[in-house]
């Protein structure tokens, strides 16, 4: 019955906006979240070796909207809405509405 879920549950490393040191979280994710077929072990990774770099994104450019924005979404809409309802996505993903 899992195997039919279009969504799987598990732990990963997020960053806040906030906080900017990852800490290991239990997240939602759509599948399949990887094409690749091939499992390959995990990068064991001292962090004390890795460079000290801040962990922050900047999104320029999305202050005021993109043409054809509203016609992507809405398009996006009615391709995709018994999806994420069905992944229990929906209100949280169209009733925002960033326009």
């Amino acid at each position: 019955m899992a195997e039919d879920m279009i969504m799987e549950e598990r732990e990963e490393l997020m960053v806040s906006p906030k906080h900017h040191n990852p800490t290991r979280k239990l997240a939602h994710f759509l599948k399949p979240t990887s094409l690749s077929t091939t499992i390959r072990k995990p990068i064991s990774l001292n962090p004390h070796s890795l460079p000290k770099t801040p962990l922050k994104v900047s999104l320029n450019g999305f202050k005021t909207l993109q043409n054809g924005w509203k016609d992507w979404v809405n398009h996006m809409h009615a391709l995709h809405k018994h999806t994420w309802q069905k992944a229990g996505i929906y209100n949280a993903h169209y009733k925002k509405k960033a326009f």
